[in-house]
């Protein structure tokens, strides 16, 4: 089961026991986390988080923020959000360490922002991202930077 906590906030007493039932009963309880502007968008938030649901034994999926930067996401900066994802991975151990991803625009597929499938262009704000799908290059241009 895939769930979407976003701050450790949404880690309720409540939740606590539906994900415990959850594990007890065999099943795999995955957490995708999007970053979101003034409420997840920084380290410390992040840790809390991640550390909370490694507690549930809950495990980590990455969750790209939305390509056009919508409903309070952080556009897809790749420096910025791997750098969040570094400082919260300080907080834990290994399986603390969620990927930092982006979506590929056009339904390409998902990429983890250090891997060779992004590659940065020499105009900033702009990204060549390959899709793992079927190999095609997609233009990725990043509101951040590009408003």
């Amino acid at each position: 089961m895939v769930a979407h906590f976003n701050h450790p906030r949404e880690l309720t007493p409540e939740a606590a026991a539906a994900a415990a039932a959850l594990v007890e009963a065999g099943v795999v309880v995955l957490n995708q986390a999007v970053l979101l502007r003034g409420i997840s968008d920084d380290a410390a938030t992040l840790a809390a988080l991640f550390t909370g649901l490694l507690d549930w034994g809950a495990a980590l999926l990455p969750a790209p923020p939305r390509p056009d930067g919508g409903d309070g996401a952080l556009p897809g900066e790749p420096g910025r959000g791997a750098g969040h994802r570094a400082g919260a991975a300080g907080a834990g151990d290994g399986a603390g360490w969620p990927t930092y991803v982006l979506e590929i625009p056009g339904g390409g597929g998902k990429v983890p922002v250090d891997s060779h499938y992004v590659r940065p262009t020499s105009t900033p704000g702009i990204w060549h991202l390959e899709s793992p799908l079927d190999g095609a290059v997609h233009v990725y241009r990043d509101p951040a930077v590009l408003s």
